[in-house]
């Protein structure tokens, strides 16, 4: 598996309601979508942390993230699995 939080001096601070696509497998087809949201039911919180799992894969390859604000922002790179990133965003 893989997480990605974010940090936005731009918009709200861990941006919520920003949507986080990842892609991965041997030509970048596989893809999956997480939408960082807060909430729970009755006395409970869940963490602003998108977590994907990636089954046999142990890479992905390119991350696009829609920030709340509306702008859209693509890292093309190596992101190696059993990790956590923060993503950051500055004015």
């Amino acid at each position: 598996s893989i997480a990605f939080t974010l940090r936005d001096e731009v918009g709200n601070h861990f941006g919520i309601g920003s949507k986080i696509v990842i892609y991965y497998g041997d030509d970048g087809s596989r893809h999956q979508m997480r939408e960082i949201q807060t909430g729970g039911g009755f006395i409970s919180y869940d963490a602003p942390v998108a977590y994907f799992g990636l089954g046999d894969y142990k890479s992905i390859t390119r991350v696009e993230v829609s920030w709340s604000t509306g702008e859209n922002s693509t890292l093309v790179r190596h992101f190696a699995a059993g990790a956590l990133y923060i993503l950051r965003r500055s004015p």
